[in-house]
Parts: C-alpha cells; structure tokens; sequence
C-alpha cells in the first residue's frame, strides 16, 4: 500500500538512463546548431493570451519575411522543456527566467480590475470592491499574486464564477458577472471593459523571449527570435497598460 522503491540497482539504472538522455538531447541540439539558412521547422510555446490578437498579425509579417520558416505554436499552460527540445522557443511571463536558457525581457506585463461599464454604473465598486461581484482564479492561478490578493480582499466571501484561464476570465468579466483582474494586454483590447483602477505593480510580470544556448545561433532559431522581439518590443505600451490595442 505503500508504493514501491526501487533498489540500489534500479537506482543506479536511472541515474545512467538519466545520463543517456542528456547526452542524446545534447547531440540532437549541436546538431541542429549545424543549420545556415533560415528554413525549416521551429516550435515556440507561450501562453493562450498571446494567441488572442497580439501574436497572429506578428506570425504573419514573419511568414512573408521568412517564407522558408514554419511555425509550431504551442499554447497549453504547462512549461515546454526547452534543453529537451519540446520547443526551441518560449514567451514566458515570469520574474525568474530559468538559468539554462538565453534570451532577453521584452517588456513588463502590467494586470488591473476591470469591469463593464454597465456594471460599474450599477454598482458602487470604487468604495467597496469587497462587496462587488467578483470573477475569481482557478486553483491552477492560485500562485498568482493578483490571485492571492482577490482571495484576502474576499475573505469568506466566494467570487460568482472562478476559471483556468485569463482568457475565459476576459470572457466572464466581459458578459457582466463581475469585476475580474486581468493582465492590461488582455482587457485593454476588449472595447466592452474599463479600468476600475490603476495598475498594481505586485500583480506585474516581465515578457521574456527564451531559447536554449545550444540552438540560439540555428539561423532559423535566431531568425524567429530577432522578428519576435522586435515585434513584441512594440507592445510595451499595451503590456503595460499604457494604450489601448
């Protein structure tokens, strides 16, 4: 009932395998290092939010700029493992980049309450945002620090719907059910929603376009990175709540 352990044998077959598997990964990215054209396959992973009219346009001036180059986007909420090459490129938001990879911040993502303005005209959220309606974080956001700010302002009180995803929240938010936090390049794009207030800068995250040291210099890795940072590099203004989409 208790599981099984393995023995001093099957731990040192694990360590070897373990091994094995860096040094094959190894290979595959020096090999790949090998290529001098910007043609061929790259796989980026990011968020869903990014999928949601900032990077299409962005992907599209990379096709007509980079015809040889095929995109595979990835946009689940795990962490593609960039040094096992699931992916050779990632837009992370995050304050602690993994040491292992390369890459440069772009920009910090700003989030803040939004609401419809049918909601804040009906309502008195500016006094009371305790007593507002709330569109709340699933236990897979829990970590965030927007999240953990919503559940002490809330206390015992539960917000009307809780969801996954930033997007689904957008969503929620955007039919009328609640004040929800979102990141400033999600509502600022949504016609339907205003500001309830400023910006909080604990609830920030910075934009980072990563690879691994063993592809970066792939002329179609490299390719991709310079079009995407260039590109995103133009959206400081939105990611930080500072315009309008």
């Amino acid at each position: 009932s208790d599981g099984f352990v393995p023995t001093a044998a099957g731990e040192e077959a694990v360590a070897v395998a373990a091994e094995l598997e860096e040094r094959v990964t190894g290979l595959e990215r020096r090999i790949v290092g090998r290529d001098v054209g910007p043609t061929g396959v790259v796989r980026v992973t990011t968020v869903t939010e990014m999928m949601y009219g900032l990077l299409p346009p962005i992907v599209a001036r990379l096709a007509r700029r980079h015809p040889g180059i095929r995109l595979e986007i990835q946009t689940d909420s795990g962490q593609a493992n960039l040094s096992r090459r699931d992916a050779d490129i990632a837009i992370r938001f995050t304050r602690s980049p993994p040491e292992q990879l390369v890459g440069r911040k772009l920009a910090v993502a700003c989030s803040a309450i939004y609401a419809t303005r049918e909601l804040m005209a009906s309502n008195p959220v500016f006094e009371d945002l305790a007593s507002a309606p709330w569109v709340g974080f699933d236990d897979t956001l829990a970590h965030l620090g927007s999240a953990r700010w919503l559940r002490e302002m809330l206390g015992d009180r539960q917000p009307v719907v809780s969801c996954n995803t930033m997007t689904g929240i957008a969503r929620l938010v955007e039919a009328g059910l609640g004040l929800g936090i979102l990141p400033c390049m999600v509502g600022e794009r949504l016609e339907g929603l205003v500001r309830v207030r400023p910006p909080d800068p604990d609830w920030s995250a910075e934009v980072w376009l990563l690879t691994h040291p063993d592809v970066r210099d792939v002329a179609r890795v490299r390719a991709v990175m310079d079009h995407f940072g260039e590109e995103l590099v133009k959206l400081r203004p939105l990611f930080g709540g500072e315009a309008r989409a």
